[in-house]
């Protein structure tokens, strides 16, 4: 009996002892993720781009503001004498080409060479050498091929006749080779000298023009001379 007692005690303190402690429970969600960190997280969208129909992505920039520039090729004043290249450059593209802009090509390209660039020299004046030269002024359409060109040059006045004789000898009507010249003016302007090659009709006005322009500027303007 007493035995049965004991064996009685010991299951229901075995019982009693089981009952005081819960099953662990794993309480997380099995689709919770660890927080990640913004390493590797993409960029959030702050609204400063904008996407083109190409699209492609592109930052915003303010607008290009205009310049209200109307000069001629960019150039902003006339000029009442020509002392220097970029004079010469003003002179041709505002004070001459505001008289003739009707023969003109659509969009002309007015420039200083490098007196050192020995083939752009040549090509554009037939010169193969530039002693006695200050400066030389190209002014030609800045796009396809047009048969026109004006070339100011500027001497130290001690062998001006022998430079104006050989551009006048030397400078290619055709250089363009899918077009050319039909018509080729030389003017002397004091110890400068201007060649203008292009159409007929163009050549005529802006020797005219040339000389109009030229007119209290220069002590001494010259006669057209035809070349072709």
């Amino acid at each position: 009996m007493k035995r049965n007692l004991s064996l009685l005690l010991a299951v229901l303190f075995f019982t009693l002892a089981s009952c005081g402690r819960a099953p662990a429970v794993d309480t997380a969600d099995p689709m919770d993720t660890p927080p990640e960190t913004d390493i590797g997280m993409p960029q959030q969208d702050s609204g400063d781009h904008q996407t083109p129909d190409n699209g492609q992505t592109q930052t915003d920039t303010p607008p290009q503001e205009n310049a209200g520039n109307n000069d001629i090729n960019g150039v902003p004043d006339t000029v009442d004498s020509v002392n220097s290249a970029d004079d010469a450059v003003r002179f041709i593209s505002r004070n001459l080409y505001s008289l003739c802009s009707e023969v003109l090509p659509m969009a002309v390209e007015t420039r200083v060479l490098d007196l050192q660039d020995a083939y752009a020299v040549q090509y554009n004046t037939g010169l193969t050498a530039t002693e006695g030269i200050t400066d030389i002024i190209i002014s030609e359409s800045a796009v396809g091929s047009f048969a026109y060109s004006l070339v100011y040059v500027r001497t130290d006045g001690k062998n001006t006749e022998q430079i104006h004789q050989s551009l006048k000898d030397s400078i290619d009507p055709r250089k363009w080779v899918c077009v050319e010249a039909e018509a080729v003016h030389s003017v002397r302007l004091d110890d400068d000298i201007c060649i203008i090659m292009g159409s007929a009709e163009q050549v005529d006005t802006i020797s005219t023009s040339l000389r109009q322009a030229a007119e209290g500027i220069f002590d001494r303007v010259g006669d057209p001379i035809t070349v072709l």
